[in-house]
């Protein structure tokens, strides 16, 4: 587009390039389609910016595969630890519609493009990371036993403590112990039990919610005692996992990149489910006419938890329900005994409950039933748990894996979760040469 044309556009409006917004390319308020804001190739590396641009888009489209699952799945409760595979499949196909109505290179250059409306400045390419967050810290050992209490008094610095007094303070650093009357301070009852006291103040400060430590670099901290006396600084918003003492997870996923918030925002928008950047930045002439606004398609999803089936369609068109296939994992392992009057113990539970996510594993255009049965004889040869093939039949491993130490000897199980009739008896095929 010359600037002759940039400029008879912009007459046609009746405005100025200098009464737009201060964008790297003004005509990007007429035609968004032609927007394409690279930096010069002089400043920048090849390699590198391929590379940026790849990140982006993944965040990108992270964002709009969780918006999407998240709209399919309400009642999942948790994120699971990895983005279902379907819910991916539904957001590169609705990026791909995107970027056709926009008619952008790729998603990227759209992003680029509200970037630089929201803020006024020039996009900058570069990778974007969650912001870091803070650890535990390790802070007294247990082997302080009773005068634990005592050593957090003298070791923390108070001023960045809140939710403590004066006479806690004082009661901590008695260490239980009945003080010189003559060092208790003015108008401190003296009369009482010390020691109860001591562990009274030492309780109030190991409540979560009670006292608070905020550092010079704005981090709150709570204290925790573990079950085995250690003592750590837990950052707020931490709380103990299920998986066992001194373990912390965060009550909250972490917070979405600018990349991520905006594929979120374009998924909002394809399932009208509420306002989005969009709906806040449509361009517009002096007239109130719509000079340009984002073209997002609409979609519908659902999912079905007993068949593990993702569904969507676009603009009232169904397309064809992506399913999720599993390959789940158990172990069986037997351990003899010290002498051979000793009988064997037996333990059996869930190796990966969750399992793989075939769609994942599978080569390009690899059918299900080859992925599975390929990730399946990976790990050695099985025997099916029937001679003949039904629905729901599962693969053990015939040999396991020894622990020559202990003498342990594990066998894994092999269940397939979201396969048809027909796949699950091609995979029995693959495995068994019997169909």
């Amino acid at each position: 587009m010359t600037k002759k044309v940039i400029d008879k556009r912009l007459a046609d409006l009746g405005r100025t390039a200098e009464d737009l917004w201060p964008l790297v390319n003004p005509a990007s308020v007429i035609s968004a389609r032609r927007l394409r804001p690279h930096p010069p190739a002089h400043k920048r590396n090849p390699g590198e910016f391929d590379k940026v641009q790849r990140q982006l888009a993944t965040r990108i489209l992270d964002g709009m595969a969780w918006t999407l699952w998240e709209a399919a799945n309400p009642e999942a409760g948790e994120h699971p630890d990895y983005i279902p595979a379907p819910a991916y499949t539904a957001a590169n196909a609705l990026v791909d519609r995107i970027v056709k109505a926009e008619g952008v290179p790729s998603i990227v250059d759209l992003y680029a493009l509200a970037v630089q409306i929201d803020t006024g400045e020039e996009f900058e390419y570069v990778e974007e990371h969650p912001p870091k967050r803070p650890e535990p810290e390790f802070f007294l050992d247990s082997a302080r036993g009773t005068s634990i209490p005592q050593a957090f008094a003298e070791q923390i610095d108070h001023s960045v403590v809140t939710g403590v007094s004066e006479e806690d303070w004082f009661i901590l650093e008695s260490g239980g112990e009945d003080p010189d009357p003559d060092d208790i301070p003015p108008g401190m009852v003296q009369d009482f039990d010390w020691n109860n006291a001591y562990w009274e103040v030492w309780d109030d400060i190991t409540d979560q919610n009670a006292v608070k430590i905020t550092t010079k670099s704005g981090v709150t901290y709570y204290v925790d005692q573990t079950e085995n006396g250690d003592v750590f600084l837990v950052p707020e918003g931490m709380v103990q996992s299920e998986d066992g003492d001194e373990f912390w997870v965060w009550e909250e996923p972490p917070p979405k990149t600018r990349a991520e918030q905006f594929g979120a925002a374009l998924a909002h928008m394809a399932l009208g489910d509420g306002q989005s950047w969009f709906d806040d930045h449509k361009q517009t002439s002096d007239d109130g006419r719509i000079v340009w606004q984002a073209a997002i398609p609409h979609v519908e999803v659902s999912y079905d938890d007993k068949k593990y089936e993702f569904a969507y369609s676009f603009d009232g068109k169904p397309t064809k329900a992506s399913t999720t296939h599993r390959v789940r994992v158990t172990f069986q392992s037997v351990t003899p005994g010290a002498n051979d009057d000793d009988p064997y113990e037996e333990e059996s539970g869930w190796e990966d409950e969750e399992g793989t996510v075939i769609e994942e594993y599978a080569h390009d255009d690899e059918p299900m039933d080859e992925a599975a049965a390929r990730f399946i004889h990976y790990h050695g040869p099985v025997e099916p748990s029937s001679s003949s093939f039904h629905p729901g039949v599962w693969y053990t491993q015939t040999d396991g894996n020894e622990n020559y130490q202990t003498g342990e000897r594990r066998y894994l199980g092999f269940h397939l979760d979201g396969f048809t009739e027909d796949e699950q008896r091609a995979v029995f095929k693959h495995l068994t040469g019997r169909s």
